[in-house]
């Protein structure tokens, strides 16, 4: 069976701290918001919490290094991932600023989605937030942004309508 890794948040540390003090003494009472011992309990689930990242991320490296010596091939480097961008089934909030991270051929561009609610499988319009190259769009401009021109001179299409 496999099982997976998942690491505990702190308040989940925090909560079953909390339940092992009040079920094993009787003495320990106030767990309030800022009381002694609730500080002390997340203070301590912090740190807990902390080691544990640093444990699982020296696990993740150590599996890297050892598959790596067990076949004697270098890991390939990373990439970056580029392509059209869709959403689907959640909320967004207004606004929400959509980055590219192709710098080669879209340097600094970045759309505002103007309303709250993308439903699945759906493409609205994105506003541009930068200046684009002459003859190209104003910052802000109020229009829907369908097309855009590159640094390369060639036009995208901004939205899948």
């Amino acid at each position: 069976m496999v099982e997976t890794f998942r690491l505990k948040r702190q308040p989940d540390i925090a909560a079953k701290a909390i339940a092992h003090i009040i079920t094993h003494t009787d003495q320990v009472t106030d767990f309030s918001e800022g009381s002694v011992i609730r500080s002390l309990v997340e203070a301590i689930s912090s740190e807990i919490y902390n080691n544990n990242i640093i444990f699982a991320d020296s696990i993740a490296s150590s599996i890297r290094t050892a598959v790596k010596q067990a076949f004697n091939k270098p890991l390939l480097s990373a990439s970056k991932a580029y392509g059209p961008v869709m959403f689907s089934r959640l909320m967004l909030p207004s606004p929400t600023v959509i980055n590219s991270i192709d710098d080669t051929n879209f340097p600094g561009i970045s759309f505002s989605y103007q309303t709250g609610n993308l439903p699945a499988a759906n493409t609205n319009p994105l506003y541009y937030s930068v200046t684009g190259i002459q003859p190209n769009i104003d910052s802000n401009q109020s229009e829907p942004v369908t097309r855009f021109l590159a640094p390369s001179g060639q036009y995208r299409t901004a939205t899948g309508k």
